[in-house]
């Protein structure tokens, strides 16, 4: 019987000490899920220039596209 005891007495201070852990598991992922955010927050205008760099030939033709469509309607009138 003293055996169970003790044995539960062991499952239980595992227990506790389990919970500990997952609750600083859980602080720490909610400090590392606001760090993520305000890095996502202040990296976003680095890609809308990345974008624009890697889409900058595309964004001409639309332009002159564009350009050419209005400066032949304007003849045309």
């Amino acid at each position: 019987m003293k055996e169970i005891e003790q044995d539960i007495k062991v499952i239980r201070e595992s227990q506790i000490r389990m919970e500990q852990d997952i609750k600083y598991h859980i602080k720490r992922t909610d400090l590392l899920e606001d760090k993520v955010a305000s890095n996502t927050e202040l990296l976003q205008p680095l890609v809308v220039w990345k974008w624009l760099r890697e889409n900058v030939r595309f964004i001409l033709l639309l332009l002159g596209c564009i350009a050419a469509i209005t400066l032949y309607l304007t003849e045309k009138l």
